[in-house]
């Protein structure tokens, strides 16, 4: 079985020797030569043997010239590779212990490496790869995921602790989020409708509904919207409600959060003043 770690070690940095042109690989390593990946050979002497067009590039770019590690000791070569934990990966693999896949991570130069080790008759094999870009963007959309859940934590605290009922839809207007308002409010509980069609809406607003749920996901945020729904036992509520889109990191809206007042009373109150005032017109 492989095995993946991350390990941290210095680069050397030493004058590079004049270089030389490195030799025409043996005819049976020739298929190697073009890898994309870099790949180092060595005997069980830990002497390099090998080092392809990719892993000459390499070292030559960190100041080492090619030519001159054929026949060293990789720990020769590379002082500071002996006293890493890296080593002892490639050491467990020398040893018996089964391949190794393990990322290697070089501080001085703040570069990932992706490392491969086996066993091939006598020798071991050490392929590697340059990963730093993807290590960075991993990083970064790690980070940003953390972000998101705490933002999606605070929220529901929020959510869960606002007076006013609170809901979240999704795109097709499914119940993601339902709080104890809502609750207490429309007489479901969260498990009755999370995941399920939004059970609120009356028949005769279906149509209002649409042309809102088409506002909504063009990104326009709902103020104050006097509109009607349904409790669980029929009970229809006059109900104000203000909505915001959701978006996710590309910025594309993907449900929206409602947030929902009870007027009912007021809109009682506000007929019986209307009926009031026409009595006294009247003279009643």
């Amino acid at each position: 079985p492989t095995r993946r770690h991350s390990h941290d070690v210095l680069s050397d940095r030493t004058s590079p020797d004049i270089a030389t042109p490195a030799a025409s690989p043996p005819p049976e390593l020739a298929f190697v030569e073009g890898l994309r990946d870099a790949l180092v050979i060595l005997d069980a002497e830990w002497r390099v043997t090998f080092l392809n067009a990719r892993a000459r590039s390499a070292v030559a770019t960190h100041g080492l010239a090619p030519g001159s590690m054929i026949g060293r000791s990789i720990w020769t070569a590379l002082p500071s590779l002996e006293r890493s934990a890296a080593a002892d990966e490639l050491r467990r693999v020398r040893g018996g212990g089964g391949p190794a896949h393990f990322d290697f991570r070089d501080d001085s130069q703040r570069r990932w490496f992706e490392i491969v080790a086996m066993v091939v008759g006598e020798l071991l094999a050490v392929y590697w790869r340059d990963v730093t870009e993807v290590r960075r963007a991993e990083a970064a959309r790690d980070a940003s995921e953390a972000e998101m859940l705490s933002a999606h934590r605070r929220l529901e605290e929020l959510v869960a602790g606002a007076p006013l009922a609170i809901m979240v839809l999704d795109n097709l207007a499914n119940v993601i989020m339902w709080n104890p308002a809502a609750e207490e409010m429309f007489q479901w509980t969260s498990a009755e409708v999370l995941g399920k069609m939004l059970p609120t809406l009356p028949e005769d607003e279906t149509a209002t509904f649409e042309t809102l749920r088409a506002r909504e996901l063009a990104a326009e945020p709902i103020r104050s919207l006097s509109a009607r729904r349904r409790r669980k036992d029929g009970t229809i509520l006059d109900v104000q409600i203000s909505t915001a889109p959701l978006r996710d990191r590309d910025d594309t809206v993907v449900g929206v959060i409602g947030m929902i007042a009870d007027v009912s009373e007021q809109r009682r109150l506000e007929v019986q003043l209307r009926t009031a005032q026409k009595m006294e017109a009247v003279g009643l």
